[in-house]
């Protein structure tokens, strides 16, 4: 109950947040692009990715395949017999400078006493050098991964 309330809370975030972004500026930076580079993890650990982003203008974004309105929250159920649910939204910080993506789930299993496991991940995206800047955070472990990317 105590998750669901969180999820919830997390939600309204979410929305208001939306709200907020459609007075955003009028300008955004595009990070259409085949990219290819190098991502560096809290652990220390690096390896090789690559990323397609089309971008329609300040309006949507196809990210590997995966269709998003900037602002529209989506809430994903897997009906598995298990509690899985996720909420998603990209959105332009006020400047459209930087893209941000907010992506809180939880998963419990069904016939399981335990605990729901939850994730809330932030990742923004920017411009920098030339190139693509990817930042993410898991705010639950405090993981946190950095990539650099260049165009494929």
């Amino acid at each position: 109950m105590k998750v669901q309330k969180y999820i919830t809370a997390l939600l309204g975030v979410f929305v208001v947040s939306a709200s907020l972004n459609a007075l955003a500026a009028p300008g955004c930076v595009d990070l259409s692009g085949d990219w290819a580079g190098s991502c560096l993890s809290s652990p220390g650990k690096t390896r090789q990715e690559q990323t397609l982003i089309a971008q329609r203008g300040c309006r949507a974004i196809t990210v590997d395949g995966r269709f998003f309105i900037f602002g529209q929250v989506i809430e994903t159920h897997v009906p598995s017999g298990n509690y899985n649910v996720t909420y998603e939204k990209f959105a332009f910080n006020p400047t459209g400078t930087e893209l941000q993506y907010d992506y809180v789930g939880m998963y419990k299993e069904s016939r399981s006493n335990n605990s729901p496991v939850t994730m809330s991940v932030k990742t923004n995206y920017a411009m920098r050098n030339g190139g693509l800047l990817r930042t993410m955070t898991d705010n639950m472990t405090g993981f946190s991964e950095t990539c650099t990317f260049s165009q494929h």
